[in-house]
Protein backbone atom coordinates (compact mmCIF):
# COMPACT_ATOMS: atom_id res chain seq x y z
CA UNK A 1 0.00 0.00 0.00
CA UNK A 2 1.25 3.46 -0.85
CA UNK A 3 2.07 5.62 2.15
CA UNK A 4 -0.19 8.67 1.58
CA UNK A 5 2.59 11.00 2.67
CA UNK A 6 4.91 9.54 0.02
CA UNK A 7 2.49 9.27 -2.93
CA UNK A 8 3.54 12.59 -4.52
CA UNK A 9 7.23 11.72 -4.20
CA UNK A 10 6.77 8.22 -5.63
CA UNK A 11 4.89 9.64 -8.64
CA UNK A 12 7.81 11.98 -9.26
CA UNK A 13 10.24 9.09 -8.95
CA UNK A 14 8.31 7.15 -11.61
CA UNK A 15 8.68 10.08 -14.01
CA UNK A 16 12.38 10.33 -13.22
CA UNK A 17 12.85 6.60 -13.82
CA UNK A 18 11.07 6.85 -17.15
CA UNK A 19 13.32 9.71 -18.20
CA UNK A 20 16.65 8.16 -17.25
CA UNK A 21 16.92 5.33 -19.73
CA UNK A 22 15.09 2.98 -22.04
CA UNK A 23 13.87 5.72 -24.41
CA UNK A 24 11.32 6.90 -21.84
CA UNK A 25 9.64 3.50 -21.64
CA UNK A 26 9.63 0.90 -18.84
CA UNK A 27 7.49 -2.09 -17.94
CA UNK A 28 5.38 -2.06 -14.81
CA UNK A 29 7.43 -5.01 -13.52
CA UNK A 30 10.71 -3.12 -13.87
CA UNK A 31 9.18 -0.03 -12.25
CA UNK A 32 7.99 -2.15 -9.32
CA UNK A 33 11.46 -3.63 -8.83
CA UNK A 34 13.20 -0.26 -9.09
CA UNK A 35 10.81 1.48 -6.68
CA UNK A 36 11.11 -1.32 -4.14
CA UNK A 37 14.91 -1.22 -4.45
CA UNK A 38 14.62 2.50 -3.65
CA UNK A 39 13.08 1.55 -0.29
CA UNK A 40 9.36 1.49 -1.00
CA UNK A 41 7.17 -1.54 -0.25
CA UNK A 42 4.84 -1.43 -3.22
CA UNK A 43 2.65 -4.03 -4.90
CA UNK A 44 1.68 -4.49 -8.55
CA UNK A 45 -1.64 -2.85 -7.69
CA UNK A 46 0.20 0.17 -6.26
CA UNK A 47 2.22 0.61 -9.46
CA UNK A 48 -0.96 0.28 -11.51
CA UNK A 49 -2.60 2.99 -9.40
CA UNK A 50 0.41 5.29 -9.85
CA UNK A 51 0.38 4.79 -13.62
CA UNK A 52 -3.35 5.50 -13.82
CA UNK A 53 -2.87 8.69 -11.80
CA UNK A 54 -0.01 9.97 -13.98
CA UNK A 55 -1.93 9.19 -17.17
CA UNK A 56 -5.27 10.50 -15.90
CA UNK A 57 -7.33 13.41 -17.12
CA UNK A 58 -5.67 16.72 -16.39
CA UNK A 59 -2.30 15.07 -15.83
CA UNK A 60 -1.38 13.24 -19.09
CA UNK A 61 2.26 12.95 -17.98
CA UNK A 62 2.61 9.37 -19.23
CA UNK A 63 0.83 6.88 -21.41
CA UNK A 64 0.70 3.20 -20.68
CA UNK A 65 -0.28 0.22 -22.76
CA UNK A 66 -1.07 -3.35 -21.80
CA UNK A 67 1.60 -5.83 -22.88
CA UNK A 68 0.17 -9.05 -21.44
CA UNK A 69 -2.11 -10.09 -18.59
CA UNK A 70 0.24 -8.78 -15.91
CA UNK A 71 2.54 -6.27 -17.58
CA UNK A 72 2.05 -2.71 -18.78
CA UNK A 73 4.55 -0.46 -20.54
CA UNK A 74 4.67 3.15 -19.37
CA UNK A 75 5.97 5.90 -21.64
CA UNK A 76 6.90 9.44 -20.71
CA UNK A 77 4.90 12.05 -22.64
CA UNK A 78 6.06 15.59 -23.51
CA UNK A 79 4.10 17.06 -20.57
CA UNK A 80 5.93 14.68 -18.22
CA UNK A 81 9.27 15.82 -19.63
CA UNK A 82 8.16 19.45 -19.17
CA UNK A 83 7.51 18.74 -15.49
CA UNK A 84 10.89 17.06 -15.08
CA UNK A 85 12.64 19.99 -16.74
CA UNK A 86 10.90 22.46 -14.42
CA UNK A 87 8.78 24.18 -17.09
CA UNK A 88 5.46 23.23 -15.45
CA UNK A 89 4.13 22.15 -12.06
CA UNK A 90 1.48 19.48 -11.56
CA UNK A 91 -0.54 19.05 -8.38
CA UNK A 92 -0.01 15.64 -6.80
CA UNK A 93 3.45 15.06 -8.26
CA UNK A 94 6.56 16.09 -6.36
CA UNK A 95 9.76 16.22 -8.28
CA UNK A 96 12.58 17.40 -5.99
CA UNK A 97 15.20 17.51 -8.75
CA UNK A 98 13.03 18.98 -11.49
CA UNK A 99 14.71 21.70 -13.47
CA UNK A 100 18.22 20.69 -12.33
Amino acid sequence: MINPGMAEVIRGQVLELLSTDFDGKLSSRVLLLMLNQAGHSLTKADVSSILRYLAGAGKELIDFKKHDNETWYAMLLPKGRDLLEGRIEVTGVMCPYCGD
